[in-house]
Formats: C-alpha cells, sequence, structure tokens
C-alpha cells in the first residue's frame, strides 16, 4: 500500500515528450530498415507501412482526378451530339472530331468540350433493362438541355416525336432553320404525324452530309433534330460544319 503523500511508481518516465519519442521512432525505423539492406528495406517497409501508403497515394488521385473533373466542366461547351443507333469504323472517332470542329470554330480544343456520342442502340421493341437505361439517358440529357443534337434512324426519332404528339422531343425545323438552310435541306426532312394530322419536320436526313461520310458512319438511313432543350446557334453550326458551310459565331447571330 501507498503511505500518505506517496506518489505511484509512473510507467512513463518524467522526461517523456511525445515529440521526441516519435522522433526517435522515425529514427530507429530508418535504421532498422538501413541495417535491412535495400530488399529488405523496402521489404519491411511495405510490410508495415503499405497501407498508409496507399491510403496517402488513394487520397492524391482521387484529388488530381476531381479538380480534372471540375476544370473539364468549367471549359465552355461547342456541341453536344449523341448519335444512336449507329457506328463507325474510325477509332478515336470523339478526339478526331472534337480537334476539326473546334477547329472548324475557331477555338482551341484544350480549352473547349466538344462531345459526340456513338455507342448508343435503341429499340421501342425491346423491353429490356438496358434498353430502358438508354432511354432514360436520353431523357436525362434532353431534359438538363444539355443535348444539343440528336442523331437517329426512323425508329428513335418515331419514338421520341410521333409516338409523344404534342410533348414531342425535337424542335419544328420550321421554326428554327434560317432562309438558307431551310431551303437547302426542305427536301430533307423526317417529317412526324402529329395528333391531328399535321406533318411536322423535326429531323434532316443526314447521311448525305460531309460529317457522316468522314466519320464513316454506317447507317443507311439516318437524321438529326434538335431537342427542345437544346442550344439552337450550337446545332445550326454543327448541321453547317456538316454540310462544309461556314459557321455564324455567337456575335454576328446577335447583330443579325
Amino acid at each position: 500500500m501507498l503511505k500518505m503523500n506517496e506518489k505511484a511508481p509512473s510507467r512513463i518516465s518524467d522526461d517523456y515528450h511525445p515529440v521526441k519519442t516519435e522522433k526517435q521512432t522515425f529514427k530507429s525505423e530508418v535504421a532498422k530498415m538501413k541495417s535491412l539492406g535495400l530488399k529488405g528495406g523496402l521489404q519491411y517497409f511495405w510490410m508495415y507501412y503499405k497501407i498508409p501508403v496507399l491510403i496517402i497515394v488513394l487520397v492524391i488521385v482521387c484529388g488530381i482526378s476531381m479538380s480534372m473533373a471540375i476544370y473539364e466542366n468549367t471549359k465552355p461547351v461547342l456541341v453536344y451530339a449523341n448519335f444512336v443507333n449507329n457506328s463507325t469504323n474510325l477509332e478515336n472517332v470523339d478526339d478526331l472530331f472534337e480537334e476539326q470542329y473546334s477547329s472548324y470554330l475557331g477555338e482551341d480544343p484544350d480549352k473547349t468540350n466538344v462531345v459526340l456520342e456513338t455507342g448508343l442502340f435503341y429499340s421501342a421493341a425491346d423491353t429490356g433493362g438496358q434498353n430502358q437505361t438508354v432511354y432514360q439517358k436520353l431523357m436525362a440529357e434532353i431534359g438538363a438541355g444539355t443535348l444539343d443534337v440528336l442523331g437517329g434512324d426512323k425508329e428513335v426519332f418515331y419514338a421520341f416525336n410521333d409516338k409523344l404528339g404534342e410533348s414531342r422531343y425535337c424542335y419544328d425545323l420550321t421554326e428554327i432553320l434560317p432562309p438558307d438552310l431551310y431551303e437547302m435541306f426542305q427536301d430533307k426532312f423526317y417529317y412526324m404525324t402529329d395528333i391531328d394530322g399535321t406533318q411536322i419536320p423535326v429531323g434532316i436526313d443526314f447521311t448525305s452530309s460531309q460529317f457522316y461520310s468522314d466519320m464513316q458512319l454506317q447507317a443507311n438511313e439516318y437524321y438529326i433534330g434538335m431537342p427542345a432543350s437544346g442550344d439552337k446557334n450550337r446545332f445550326l453550326n454543327f448541321l453547317r460544319y456538316s454540310y462544309g458551310l461556314t459557321p455564324v459565331l455567337e456575335s454576328e447571330s446577335d447583330q443579325s
């Protein structure tokens, strides 16, 4: 038993100092790895410190990835196109189109975003989960206002226009095409039939375009239209680019 005023023996030395002890531990660990030689030291380090190292690496990678994603999202979008039910023989078609289209508009491809999707396939007759996923993705892009150009065959245009009647998802082309483009494409229109029987042009036959042949797209019958929430200038300039016409920049469009 302890006598009155007698201190209990301490397990920690009176000269204990956390910082000093940590430094001593670090030095002893370094000395231990040196004594094991290069191979043994590396094995020892990996055995005891791999989890902290992996955590640090993961944090750094996630930080870099998030920073790059934020930077990409801040770059202006020149066009966002989704070509459903089509494919190409070209490799890296996205990069090729981004470089060519950015140059067409006089922009730096490293400082802008150009998106061309060609990997989605949709069939109204297919009720499977994958098909519903494609439909929901397109609906989300249209609803968010990110999609400027919708490409598809007659089945796609029927599903997103004729089938929906007044709730169609593509613009009436008579409302957005300037006179020169209307005259140029009026014999290439895809017409949807409204519930009252009215014929409304919502798509343009795209297979004769220079873009279609340059990108080596495969579908024999194909149309493009502008989703109701898309950007008019982006759609029109994509159309001009595809047929080798001069672009109309936003400053020029505002003046006209």
